[in-house]
């Protein structure tokens, strides 16, 4: 479950507040590399406490790229299978 350049986030915030609480930053040329935590909870009680690593790409000072990897098999126990695969 990824988003695509000209998609847009599918699924409603767990809560009105999303919160991201940032662990590590690694840089090295152009590249950052961000491991941070997600601990939220869903607006039904539900935790949705994932673990993310962002690896991002610059070029001439802006963001070129972006890689997502979490716990995809805790998104899906979360927010359900996605339809459209």
């Amino acid at each position: 479950m990824g988003l695509q350049p000209d998609s847009h986030w599918i699924l409603p915030p767990p809560t009105a507040v999303w919160r991201i609480e940032v662990r590590h930053v690694h840089a090295d040329g152009d590249y950052v590399f961000v491991e941070h935590s997600g601990p939220n909870e869903m607006s039904d009680g539900r935790r949705y406490d994932n673990n993310y690593c962002w690896a991002l790409r610059f070029q001439n000072g802006l963001i070129q790229e972006v890689r997502e990897y979490m716990d995809t098999q805790l998104v899906t126990e979360t927010f359900g299978a996605d339809a459209s695969q």
